[in-house]
């Protein structure tokens, strides 16, 4: 058997080893320690970010005469005033509900959507087999109204959340409009983004006429139910548990209380689902 010394070299080795061990280490924790702080710049830059746009929408809101109170409500610089009608009669006749639907919503009907409804039954018109084109004769308001209340028997029937007689909504239902007058219509109503933001815009105003608005507003958002595949497809649709209708197309509406009744009406719309959908604060300040 041969024996022999070890060299130093060999007696050190595990000693550079535990250096690069720790220098390992150190290194490791300054990669964490890094890493944490960019995480943490990144979280302060977006809290700046989001506090900027909070503060923008604040100055708006002021600027529109809403002072801030603390951090959560606001509170009008003028009397909280309600609405009141300005046309609560027809002569010396108080208006009947059918009435004010004729008056109110027929009037901004004929002004607003008929002439768009109108143009796009004379194109269809134009298409359509020889046969079917007296479906696509121009109308009045009177078998537009007709169509919308068809309409809206239609999703009453086929999403049952009422209380009413079937049988009683069918009944109705055909006694308003023929089948093949509706679907014509109705094919009709294949219009743009751009023109339905219109529509929407143009309310306002037309209320105004019957309704002087007050200082008392309640911004909240609701579903105008709706079930159409290409609307579901575009990604226009929304789901809202708890809503009274709750899956459709989400809208914001602008409400304020009528000054005898106290009963809310609405004085506008603000939709979601147009070439340029809003957010809450938006939707508020331009209602507002």
């Amino acid at each position: 058997m041969q024996l022999r010394h070890k060299s130093s070299s060999e007696y050190s080795t595990p000693a550079l080893n535990q250096q690069e061990l720790e220098e390992s280490e150190r290194q490791h924790k300054q990669q964490k320690s890094s890493r944490k702080a960019r995480v943490a710049e990144q979280r302060e830059k977006a809290a700046a970010a989001a506090k900027k746009v909070e503060n923008e929408a604040l100055e708006k809101i002021v600027d529109s005469r809403w002072l801030p109170i603390r951090d959560h409500s606001l509170t009008p610089k003028l009397p909280a005033t309600p609405a009141t009608l300005l046309r609560a009669s027809l002569g010396d006749l108080p208006l009947s509900e059918i009435a004010a639907v004729e008056q109110v919503i027929g009037t901004w009907l004929s002004a607003n959507v008929l002439p768009v409804i109108g143009s796009r039954l004379h194109t269809h018109r134009g298409a359509a087999p020889s046969l079917q084109k007296k479906h696509f004769n121009p109308i009045n308001v009177q078998l537009l109204l007709n169509f919308l209340f068809a309409r809206c028997l239609d999703a009453l029937e086929r999403h049952n959340k009422h209380d009413l007689s079937v049988t009683e909504v069918k009944r109705l239902r055909k006694r308003l409009i023929g089948v093949n007058r509706y679907e014509a219509i109705n094919s009709s109503f294949d219009i743009g983004d751009h023109v339905i933001e219109q529509l929407f815009s143009s309310i306002a105003k037309h209320l105004q006429i019957f309704i002087a608005p007050g200082s008392d507003s309640c911004v909240d958002e609701m579903i105008i139910p709706h079930f159409g595949r290409a609307a579901s497809d575009r990604g226009k649709l929304r789901n809202i548990p708890g809503k009274p209708h709750d899956y459709g197309m989400l809208a914001y509406v602008l409400a304020q209380p009528l000054a005898l009744s106290w009963r809310s009406v609405c004085l506008g719309l603000s939709p979601t689902f147009g070439t340029n959908p809003v957010k809450p604060v938006e939707a508020a300040l331009q209602l507002l």
